[in-house]
């Protein structure tokens, strides 16, 4: 289970998010990136939301629970 801003940090976070379908945020640093999207895919490298992807080593990932 996710909370909201949750920041995804472990494959297990990252795992579950694809499995789930939580709606994720990107940000660089303290920088709103990307709305995001369900992710889709990862591996060691990138994290893949609705057809785009963002390297693991550039930015964080956020769950963004809405209601």
């Amino acid at each position: 289970m996710f909370f909201n801003q949750q920041q995804l940090q472990h494959q297990v976070d990252f795992d579950n998010a694809v499995f789930t379908g939580v709606p994720i945020s990107v940000w660089r640093e303290n920088q709103y990136i990307d709305f995001g999207g369900k992710m889709s895919k990862h591996d060691d490298v990138a994290v893949y939301i609705e057809g785009g992807y963002f390297l693991k080593s550039g930015f964080r990932f956020i769950v963004r629970l809405e209601g």
